[in-house]
């Protein structure tokens, strides 16, 4: 597993979630940023750093939107849509603008998802995440956070290592108790980085 230089020691790619910064060429970025940042493995890292990522390139299936999404149905799941693919794995196969990931090589895979979210008006609300499988929800994948402030984005994070055969799918669901929520780019208040997704997913064979 690559290891990158940090601002505290070494962060491993398996163990960092999306919010854990990278020092990088006197940037930081949180390891999702890093890998969806097209030019980061060529023009952001020095060469040893660099070729240790292209090693595992092929392991990452690295994709993420910008666009919003809303809320259709108050309290029903409903697929989230991921627009573009910053680094493509033989191991899946994702056609960009759809929600479906579809393994194409079995093994143990690390699937780390984050969801920019925001309500736009009334009272407080709620908004959940979960992956599913096949169609059903795997165990652990399921968070939600209460938004009590209009027009404040706060990331939903969820993660999983999963077992995952040649054929399956992978997808991401999001729900919410009213139509006033949505995805969206909208940077974070605080952040070191003012890269901006609504929803980006990490899928990395262990």
């Amino acid at each position: 597993m690559n290891e990158f230089v940090a601002r505290k020691g070494l962060i491993s790619l398996q163990s960092a979630s999306f919010e854990e910064a990278l020092w990088v060429s006197g940037s930081i970025y949180s390891p999702a940023e890093a890998f969806l940042t097209s030019s980061w493995a060529e023009n952001s890292v020095t060469a040893s750093v660099a070729g240790a990522v292209k090693t595992d390139y092929n392991k990452l299936q690295a994709t993420f939107a910008t666009s919003s999404q809303s809320i259709t149905s108050t309290n029903t799941w409903q697929e989230l849509i991921f627009t573009t693919n910053s680094n493509t794995s033989s191991y899946w196969v994702h056609p960009e603008n759809t929600g479906q990931f579809t393994c194409s090589n079995s093994g143990i895979y690390d699937v780390d998802v984050s969801v920019r979210i925001q309500k736009t008006t009334g009272g407080n609300q709620s908004a959940g995440v979960h992956i599913l499988k096949n169609g059903a929800e795997i165990t652990g994948s399921y968070s939600a956070i209460t938004y009590t402030s209009n027009n404040v984005a706060s990331d939903i994070h969820v993660r999983v290592i999963e077992h995952i055969e040649s054929g399956s799918s992978l997808k991401v669901e999001i729900a919410g108790t009213a139509t006033t929520i949505q995805t969206t780019a909208f940077p974070i208040i605080g952040s070191f980085s003012s890269f901006s997704y609504s929803s980006n997913i990490l899928i990395m064979k262990t």
